[in-house]
């Protein structure tokens, strides 16, 4: 009787020792259906991997845009630990069948000294490196420790590599649902600005029109005075001026979208150039009695949109070395800082911070961008913040 005790008990022995491996893969695969990002495949993959391979300590690394490995998760190792040995890998990042690589015995290993001065100063001994492989790419390792030689028996390091194939599957899985949800963001936002753009498209030409309208029927009326047929017609030639600015601007951005705009480059005069868009800009500065000092065209009107009657318009040119560069600083509404980033985005425009009187499609900045950057150029935005002005700077090579 005891014999047949003693049989049982090793029967089960043996039975929850075989189940273990499964136990855990299962549990580890439930824990990555039911993890909604990739923040919390992390911990799930380290209880894994430490459950599987005997260890307290284990890290993944994941490759960034240089194909430098650095850790994403870890389980511990000390910072300085983490810094020293981040970006090292045992394979080339072309290899599309990198296989696992094992230490036994760090102290007596053929490594960097000073490496290997780094890992013995963690008490590490023994070292498991098993690479996350999807379609042929190396996308990042993980790490498992051991502070003993020969600390990985070779049923651990089976089992690592089924985990090492979950979790690169799970990543890569996560990944893409992450790029999925980011697409559909952007073109909902795409969308709502299209819809938006539409409006205050609509908006914009219905005003010039509207006055159009009005000033025409002015003129057919038989008892019409000098005075209002004279008024009449600057209505319609100013608000016609304002829609051919509209249309201009409408149908630059399409040549530019599709790749139609012909550039002919010669080599201009600075001075010139912003002569001729103080004349451009002239009409619409002193309908808003605004003192200018200079700027491309673009960036004056803009300005002058967005500041206030009687305000100063001011720009600074200077020619460097290799470029010329030119600041055109307003008193104006200024930009909030969230805002900075997108201001040269297409049909871009801070609606709760627009003058009543400012209009614009949203589009000038854009053409301002895409022409500078057709030059060979840039244009960056800066703004202390609401109500205390903007700078906008250009950019462009200089020839001699």
């Amino acid at each position: 009787m005891a014999e047949l005790s003693a049989l049982a008990t090793a029967e089960r022995h043996t039975v929850l020792v075989t189940d273990q491996p499964a136990a855990i893969l299962f549990r580890f695969t439930d824990r990555l259906y039911r993890a909604s990002n990739i923040r919390e495949v992390y911990p799930a993959a380290l209880d894994a991997i430490m459950s599987a391979m005997g260890c307290s300590r284990a890290a993944i690394l994941l490759t960034d845009q240089d194909s430098v490995m650095r850790f994403v998760a870890c389980h511990g190792l000390s910072k300085a630990y983490r810094a020293a040995v981040e970006g090292h890998t045992p394979w080339s990042m072309d290899d599309p069948d990198p296989s696992p690589v094992y230490i036994s015995d760090v102290a007596t290993a053929d490594l960097d000294p000073v490496l290997k001065a780094v890992v013995l100063g963690e008490h590490i001994l023994s070292v498991c490196f098993i690479p996350l492989v999807i379609e042929g790419r190396l996308i990042g390792k993980f790490m498992a420790y051991q502070d003993a030689p020969e600390g990985f028996t070779d049923d651990e390091r089976s089992l690592g590599l089924i985990i090492s194939r979950q979790l690169a599957f799970s990543i890569e899985r996560q990944t893409n649902a992450l790029k999925t949800r980011e697409a559909e963001v952007a073109l909902r936002r795409a969308d709502r600005r299209k819809d938006e753009f539409l409006a205050i498209l609509s908006h914009e030409l219905r005003n010039p029109i509207g006055a159009i309208s009005v000033a025409v029927e002015l003129i057919r009326q038989q008892k019409a005075t000098e005075q209002v047929l004279r008024d009449a017609r600057e209505v319609i030639g100013r608000q016609t001026v304002h829609l051919s600015r509209l249309v201009d601007d409408l149908l630059d951005t399409v040549r530019i979208s599709q790749g139609r705009l012909e550039l002919r480059l010669e080599p201009v005069q600075l001075g010139e150039v912003l002569r001729t868009a103080q004349e451009l800009t002239k009409p619409l500065l002193d309908e808003k009695h605004q003192t200018l000092v200079l700027a491309p065209p673009e960036l004056i009107s803009n300005a002058s949109r967005y500041s206030g009657e009687r305000s100063t318009i001011w720009v600074e040119s200077r020619v460097l070395p290799a470029l010329v560069e030119v600041v055109v600083q307003d008193e104006g509404i200024g930009i909030p800082a969230e805002f900075l980033p997108r201001i040269f985005d297409m049909h871009s425009r801070e609606e709760h911070a627009v003058l009543p009187s400012a209009g614009g499609l949203g589009i000038g900045l854009n053409l301002v961008k895409r022409l500078v950057d057709l030059h060979g150029g840039m244009v960056e935005a800066a703004s202390p913040g609401p109500g205390q002005g903007s700078s906008f700077t250009v950019r462009l090579p200089r020839q001699d």
